[in-house]
């Protein structure tokens, strides 16, 4: 019986007859006939060694067995690339020792993917072949992402690295013979690898890429790996525990019901290193400057291969020489236009930065009360301040649910609002909104039926208690609100002036001040903010509420959106 219900799995591959039972050595030093003797390879004929099992160390995991298809992977252009591309982007301008590369935390998603689909092999019955092609979608699911991580992908919105990562697992199965890893040579593997990367229905794609419930293998190795090679700590959670008490029932991973404040903690995890890590106020300034740098040299004359960056950035083969090493070849080059991208590599190298304007100012996340701007719960009837009923709460639609206006507003909104505010050219400042989400969204109705979008680490997870009949398990049991913080959503809004005319910071200031007012960001939990800030209460004047409900009712458009 094979492990995946899907008719997706059922793909036949062109071109590739049924083999012999006997399995023969990879490659082409091998005729394809029943002869299985080595021949002598044609002039010009590209051969492919056979690869062997390797063992690899890994600073997390220690020393891990890697298949021969891995090694075949690994032996290419298209991943060794990723050992220049840094994993966390412009987190090294404040923690020298994230140099960590995608590579590595590539290995360690391969690893933890063959070892969690090998426990699920204890519930279901699970090809040898579908474990191969979760161990390969593991190792190849980020070999798709360009400079600097999703910086590249901030720059050229349409270079999606889930779908280039598809590209060039095609490209690499074609040099080394992927097929003849495989038992089956009826089935096309190869797309079935791209699918497990890009995600779908069935438990084999909850491993990689969960798009229902957010833990999978890639969460659970990054924050790990990226929380050594910073801040120096382990994770609160363990690992093993928590791949041993996965299984599948209908068709999904569950969890056992013991291992929930594990997954709590993964996410906690996650918002801890959003806070200190991946949003660190300087950290975000860096990185806006080299997005600069990379959109000035987009419109240059600056060529890679022949190419403007936006279209290499779609060209497989153009794209495989693109690494973190661009920065250097755009300082050394004398292309016309890099001008203004050389001024700003070298701030960023002398780091002068970008200068924040004023500091991080919180945007509230939950409803407001329509009388007295209040914050309040979903699931309030009433307001806790002024008492008055929540039924008209203001809101927008996001795919069919409610969200308090403000959270629906982007990067572009707020600039766009700071600059009529302000009379400040929108050229020559950024606004950038950071979110940090503790859990996964999910739907949560008010007292009057209407659905609101909330975030919970637990709630899409399904959970089994093997001590209960299945009739009693729960999908989700509840955690005790002293687990939870009071948000589960947060929202800062920062902006940064890019030049040196203080007459248009000043007033730039003030508009931002006068539209965001004291609601600052809680120094003591985050270092999103300043280095050394003046500490401000957390505590939101009613009025500075009010005109942010304000701003929201009318300097905006239709309050009906499509996405979130």
């Amino acid at each position: 019986m094979d492990a995946i219900s899907s008719s997706k799995r059922q793909k036949v591959s062109e071109g590739i007859g049924e083999r012999s039972s006997t399995v023969t050595s990879t490659g082409s030093v091998l005729s394809y006939t029943d002869n299985n003797g080595p021949r002598t390879p044609r002039k010009g004929e590209v051969v492919v060694e056979e690869r062997k099992k390797k063992t690899i160390f890994d600073r997390l995991y220690g020393s891990i067995e890697m298949e021969p298809l891995l090694i075949a992977v690994m032996d290419t252009e298209e991943f060794q690339r990723l050992d220049r591309i840094a994993q966390l982007g412009g987190s090294s301008y404040v923690y020298p020792s994230a140099k960590h590369s995608r590579k590595e935390h590539s290995i360690g998603v391969a690893h933890l993917a063959g070892k969690m689909v090998r426990r699920l092999r204890d519930s279901i019955p699970i090809s040898d072949d579908d474990v191969l092609c979760v161990e390969v979608a593991g190792l190849c699911h980020d070999m798709g992402h360009g400079p600097y991580s999703h910086m590249w992908e901030s720059v050229f919105s349409e270079s999606s690295h889930e779908k280039m990562s598809q590209e060039l697992v095609r490209r690499v199965a074609e040099k080394i013979k992927f097929g003849d890893y495989f038992q089956d040579k009826t089935r096309n593997h190869v797309e079935f690898v791209c699918e497990l990367i890009e995600g779908g229905e069935g438990f084999l794609y909850d491993i990689v890429s969960n798009s229902r419930s957010g833990v999978d293998v890639d969460k659970i190795d990054y924050l790990q790996r990226d929380a050594m090679a910073t801040l120096g700590t382990r994770a609160p959670f363990d690992i093993n525990r928590l791949l041993h008490s996965c299984r599948v029932i209908d068709d999904q991973v569950w969890f056992e019901e013991k291992v929930a404040m594990d997954i709590n903690s993964i996410f906690a995890m996650r918002a801890d290193l959003h806070r200190q890590v991946y949003q660190h106020r300087v950290a975000n300034v860096a990185e806006l400057m080299i997005t600069d740098v990379l959109r000035v040299a987009d419109e240059s004359d600056f060529r890679v291969c022949g190419a403007r960056l936006s279209d290499a950035a779609k060209n497989p083969a153009i794209f495989v020489k693109l690494t973190d090493g661009i920065l250097e070849a755009i300082t050394m080059s004398t292309a016309r236009g890099l001008e203004a991208a050389h001024a700003i590599l070298d701030r960023l190298t002398r780091r002068d930065y970008y200068r924040g304007v004023g500091s991080g100012r919180a945007i509230p996340t939950l409803p407001l009360c329509a009388n007295c701007s209040h914050e309040t719960q979903i699931r309030d009837k009433f307001c806790a301040k002024c008492g008055r009923s929540t039924k008209d709460r203001d809101y927008v639609l996001v795919e069919g649910r409610r969200v308090p206006p403000a959270v629906d507003r982007s990067d572009k909104d707020w600039q766009r609002l700071l600059a009529e505010r302000s009379g400040v050219d929108r050229a020559t400042f950024t606004v950038v909104v950071s979110k940090v989400k503790r859990g996964w969204p999910r739907a949560v109705s008010d007292p009057y039926g209407n659905e609101w979008v909330d975030y919970d680490p637990i709630a899409n997870v399904s959970f089994y208690n093997p001590k209960r009949p299945p009739s009693e398990w729960k999908k989700s049991p509840k955690l005790s609100k002293m687990y939870l913080p009071q948000r589960m959503l947060e929202r800062v809004v920062y902006c940064y002036y890019k030049e040196k005319k203080f007459a248009d910071y000043d007033r730039l200031e003030q508009a931002f001040n006068a539209l965001f007012g004291n609601f600052a960001v809680d120094e003591g939990r985050s270092n999103i903010n300043s280095p050394s800030p003046q500490r401000v209460s957390c505590t939101t004047p009613t009025s500075q509420l009010s005109l942010l409900h304000q701003a929201h009712r009318g300097d905006f458009d239709s309050p009906t959106k499509t996405a979130l």
